[in-house]
């Protein structure tokens, strides 16, 4: 970290951006909601040694919310338990390694789509009981994304229905889409039958089972069954990294977004 920049940055009194959305926190103040295109503006410009304390004042983000997100955005490209077994980020290009944030190309159909992932994470997230499920949703998605695919890989049954589960209580099923490999002539037929059972709960027509086996012997095949989780951001087969996103925004402002009561 830059401790000249960050104790310039202590020494300026920051103005008040008026107009500000305010939500209520557990501890019954006020805090700023901060936006997704607000963090990305902020360290991009960070990123690109532009005059970033401009941006602080102008969006009233302090130098602590400030620093707390360039930490964790630095976490999620540096650290080990967020890359892929060859090192490389999961959410970064490889072409450029150095960057605070990815770079993803949303319609605006996906920007509803976020939205409503948000509006129902919010909701849920006032609940203790669920708030357990929700951090493990998103730390999930961070740790199996991979950067270039438009979809989340699950690779055991609990995982896949923990999931699931979480996703129904934020999504509408009709734009959760599931591609399934090495299920059809799998021998463990009792395994197989869970992942069938689970996936009758979807709408047909956004499952896709992988059918390239369906000639091997049973007792002869037995590779991992294994689940593609793909958002559509309308009712079509247009997939989008809409997870992907949301969960890195999240995580960089985990504790600092609270629902209203």
């Amino acid at each position: 970290m830059n401790n000249y920049v960050f104790n310039k940055l202590k020494a300026t009194p920051l103005a008040k951006l008026k107009g500000n959305k305010k939500l209520v926190t557990s501890e019954g103040g006020k805090k700023r909601e901060y936006s997704f295109n607000e963090v990305s503006m902020i360290l991009r410009s960070y990123q690109s040694h532009d005059d970033f304390q401009q941006l602080l004042e102008l969006y009233d983000v302090p130098v602590h919310i400030f620093k707390s997100w360039l930490e964790r955005a630095v976490l999620l490209r540096d650290s080990q338990e967020f890359q892929t077994k060859f090192g490389g980020s999961r959410l970064l290009s490889p072409n450029n390694k150095e960057a605070l944030v990815p770079n993803f190309q949303l319609s605006d159909k996906d920007i509803n789509v976020i939205d409503t992932l948000d509006s129902c994470f919010n909701k849920l997230y006032v609940k203790k009981k669920q708030q357990f499920q929700l951090d493990w949703f998103v730390e999930y998605t961070l740790k199996n994304c991979i950067y270039g695919r438009n979809y989340i890989q699950l690779n055991d049954f609990e995982s896949f229905e923990r999931y699931l589960k979480c996703l129904s209580e934020l999504l509408p099923k009709r734009l959760v889409h599931v591609k399934m490999q090495n299920l059809i002539g799998h021998s463990n037929k009792r395994e197989a039958n869970k992942w069938q059972s689970r996936l009758r709960k979807l709408p047909t027509d956004n499952v896709i089972i992988d059918e390239t086996n369906t000639n091997i012997a049973q007792s002869n095949y037995t590779r991992a069954i294994r689940a593609k989780i793909h958002i559509a951001s309308f009712d079509n087969n247009q997939y989008s990294r809409i997870l992907q996103y949301y969960c890195f925004y999240r995580f960089i402002l985990q504790g600092q977004v609270y629902p209203e009561s």
